[in-house]
């Protein structure tokens, strides 16, 4: 089921826009997104998703492990050489980028 929540895909720059909808298990509307290295990562409430593919009108998200951020704030993420950075309301964060992209649960 959808609730009309979003995201808007690009493919030339900005020309023309393709409408994706949620698919299950995600509440746009609540959800920051970052595109690191090629991979588009999102965050609410303490939990982190995967991006992992687009077909027809609807994309799929995989949940990534929070491990100590599970009931933290998430204020912003940004990759520095094979380094991910998660700035929180308690500290900041660091993971390997290969390990971030693997903590699937």
């Amino acid at each position: 089921s959808f609730n009309q929540s979003f995201i808007l895909e690009s493919q030339d720059g900005g020309l023309s826009w393709i409408q994706r909808f949620a698919g299950e298990g995600i509440a746009l509307s609540a959800t920051t997104f970052y595109e690191l290295d090629g991979e588009l990562i999102g965050h609410w409430n303490g939990q982190l998703v995967l991006v992992e593919e687009f077909t027809n009108d609807l994309f799929k998200t995989v949940e990534l492990n929070p491990r100590e951020l599970e009931n933290d704030y998430i204020t912003s993420i940004k990759k520095l050489g094979d380094k991910v950075y998660i700035s929180t309301l308690s500290g900041l964060f660091s993971r390997d980028w290969e390990e971030f992209l693997a903590d699937k649960k």
